[in-house]
């Protein structure tokens, strides 16, 4: 290998510890990322479809039948038991992001319960076989998604842990569940949603998913649909872009609970009230 700067060395050993490819694949994709190791191994899983082949397929299948619960009457399913083994193996928690991270890898359709198809295709396209490379694929994901370049990924992890936790034939998730998927989808996990304070309009630092929470506990307690569920990670997106509600207007094709969460923060919390806080600027 060419010499490398402390920091270069420091990067390839950081993708190599992650990835456990060899240092020559290490450096090769640190060096097309500009030496940012988090970013070199976010491409490398990127790639890995073009590198899986039918071996790590054999593979995964071999694994899936290592954690079935009852392989005569479910040869192809891993239940709830199965599914909390695989869990602690990978280093998987079901308690914050990098589960449901987990569960839309393996494209599972409840909680608990992985199937084999989404299992060996899910991992095949991520090129991991091993639950080595599963964990660290976890592992790289989790430290990523609460960032910018990842956010198709954290989409993606989002609208699919709706209906993870939908209980069909309902079309809606009671507004507690809900709140608790949004407490760890909107932590800084994965969508901090919390404004800094703006001097210009004079609104303070703001934890918007607080209110939100608030809103729908006192005010609403409906239950929240597909259309509530996809449109709240897009406004809270734009509430985040704009530093406000600002944006906001009657004209808008927002959910009905979101122009009701407008004008209640209006009303409610004047002081987030970018018009009235310019407003009192101005006489000041």
């Amino acid at each position: 290998m060419p010499p490398y700067t402390t920091s270069q060395r420091a990067a390839i050993q950081e993708f190599v510890n992650f990835t456990k490819a060899d240092k020559s694949t290490a450096a090769k994709f640190c060096k097309a990322n500009d030496w940012n190791s988090q970013s070199a191994i976010n491409a490398y899983f990127n790639e890995a479809p073009n590198m899986a082949g039918s071996g790590a397929r054999t593979d995964l299948g071999k694994l899936f039948d290592k954690y079935r619960d009852n392989p005569k009457e479910s040869p192809n399913s891993i239940g709830m038991e199965g599914t909390q083994r695989y869990c602690q193996d990978i280093g998987v928690s079901v308690e914050d992001v990098s589960f449901f991270i987990l569960s839309e890898i393996v494209q599972s359709t409840s909680m608990g319960e992985i199937e084999r198809d989404g299992f060996v295709d899910g991992w095949g396209l991520l090129n991991a076989p091993t639950t080595d490379r599963q964990s660290t694929a976890i592992k790289v994901r989790t430290s990523e998604i609460s960032t910018p370049s990842s956010r198709d990924i954290l989409k993606r992890v989002y609208r699919h842990t709706f209906k993870l936790f939908l209980q069909p034939p309902a079309r809606s998730l009671d507004i507690e569940t809900a709140i608790a998927l949004w407490t760890v989808l909107f932590s800084p996990q994965a969508l901090h949603w919390q404004s800094p304070a703006n001097a210009e309009t004079g609104a303070p630092e703001t934890d918007w998913f607080e209110l939100w929470t608030e809103f729908l506990r006192t005010k609403s307690k409906r239950p929240v649909n597909k259309d509530v569920w996809d449109q709240t990670l897009v406004f809270a997106e734009k509430v985040l872009e704009e530093g406000g509600v600002g944006f906001w207007s009657e004209d808008g094709a927002w959910p009905g609970v979101v122009d009701e969460f407008v004008e209640w923060v209006k009303q409610e919390k004047p002081y987030l009230d970018p018009e009235k806080n310019t407003d009192e600027m101005e006489v000041e």
